[in-house]
């Protein structure tokens, strides 16, 4: 599948980035028009006292001032049956979709019911080559994985699964009914938050809470991570946004660029089962100063009427960008700039005679092309990949790793009899 220039909304503004921090040429990407400056005039009101409107413009450009932005994004679906998709991969440039093959050894990814969230750690926090990535069930479970390039195809491989839980003082009362989670970095230190949606559920108020625990990656991989009800912190979105109590006051937690604690994007949503038209979405920045079971504070930014936001990704302190999931109508993504309002959207396309109900977007990242899986063409139990040289490398100074590098040995011994079975095929 192809992933030229688009023929509807400009340019693709320049190359894509790797979703660590340096900036290196993309494949396929079209060749960035000059830079126009997002309009200075901040972003008209639409008739509240809150909330601004989006500007919607021609050229990406007007959108990032010129900033460089990702041209490809994973992105998760949170389909139920078993036969759709859980994972695609889409492209900036004219928003068509590219499978993801699921190699997750029977532990459930492939089968996910229900992804609503998804997000990236940074490979300068691991310090590891490329980046891992985070799927969350809506009811707590995560997938822990990488993405890669093999034979021209995205894989999805190395997956490890744990599990959150709401916290105990309201578990009775609240499921864990996640639709936004994030990672970040404080004092050195790596976290996960993840947030119940809020608004209502079979005419029941939800409690609308928000927690945050370490993210311990080694213990994840080892399959020891657990949730510790002392070590959770927990906060609370607004009882009622925007005076609305069917508003879901969290459909997505953005990542502050960086894994910075605060300054991200988040969004709610209002969905609309009955005709899937009367969507709608709310844009806020997040702000400091939430204590311990206190309220949340952010700053109103954008209502959007029609459109149901469920995935939102900061690419800079200033540009960041949304995805949806319209139900029928499928979905569509937008980069924005945060402060003029300034929007450049995309339709996303699903394969050709694809129902557009199973290609909602729940969740988005940036991915990297560049990144390969080793060994495409081998099929010799002998030969390992990169990474699991870097895991031996690692475990000559840290003797406590011998485990993770003995099961990593053996995921790898299994991957290459499953590589000359297919070469067999």
């Amino acid at each position: 599948m192809g992933c030229g220039a688009s023929t509807d909304n400009g340019n693709l503004a320049q190359a894509p980035v790797k979703a660590s921090s340096e900036t290196k040429a993309s494949e396929g990407a079209a060749p960035a028009s000059p830079p126009a400056a997002p309009a200075a005039a901040p972003a008209p009101k639409d008739g509240s006292s809150e909330w601004h409107l989006l500007v919607y413009v021609n050229d990406i450009s007007q959108a990032t001032g010129g900033a460089s932005v990702p041209g490809y994004y994973l992105v998760v679906h949170d389909n139920k049956k078993p036969s759709a998709p859980r994972l695609s991969v889409v492209c900036l440039s004219n928003g068509t979709l590219q499978p993801v093959r699921i190699k997750d050894k029977g532990r459930g990814l492939a089968d996910a019911t229900d992804l609503e969230c998804l997000f990236m750690i940074d490979p300068a926090v691991t310090g590891k080559k490329q980046p891992l990535y985070v799927a969350m069930q809506s009811n707590g479970k995560a997938f822990l994985f990488r993405l890669s390039k093999k034979k021209d195809k995205w894989v999805a491989h190395g997956v490890k699964t744990f599990t959150v839980r709401p916290p105990a003082a309201i578990a009775a009362a609240s499921l864990t009914n996640c639709e936004g989670a994030r990672a970040y970095v404080e004092g050195g230190r790596l976290f996960m938050e993840y947030g119940n949606r809020g608004g209502r559920q079979d005419g029941k108020q939800l409690t609308p809470w928000v927690a945050r625990h370490p993210l311990d990656i080694k213990a994840v991989r080892k399959g020891k991570f657990q949730v510790e009800e002392s070590a959770l912190e927990v906060t609370y979105w607004p009882a009622a946004l925007d005076g609305d109590p069917d508003v879901r006051q969290c459909a997505d937690m953005g990542q502050a660029v960086g894994m910075a604690r605060y300054g991200q994007l988040f969004a709610a949503a209002k969905d609309d089962e009955a005709s899937e038209t009367h969507f709608v979405s709310y844009i806020m920045e997040r702000l400091p100063g939430a204590q311990a079971g206190g309220v949340e504070n952010f700053k109103p930014l954008y209502r959007l009427q029609g459109a149901k936001i469920e995935g939102i990704y900061d690419i800079t302190k200033d540009v960041s960008i949304f995805a949806t999931d319209d139900e029928g109508k499928g979905s569509f993504l937008t980069v924005l700039h945060r402060h003029s309002g300034a929007a450049w959207r995309l339709n996303v396309v699903p394969p050709e005679g694809a129902d557009p109900r199973l290609y909602g977007i729940s969740g988005i990242s940036p991915v990297d092309p560049s990144y390969k899986k080793k060994h495409d063409d081998s099929s010799s139990e002998s030969e390992q990949s990169s990474e699991e040289e870097e895991e031996e490398q690692e475990e000559e100074q840290q003797q406590e790793e011998q485990e993770e590098q003995q099961q990593e040995a053996r995921e790898e011994r299994e991957e290459a009899v499953e590589e000359a079975e297919e070469a067999l095929e």
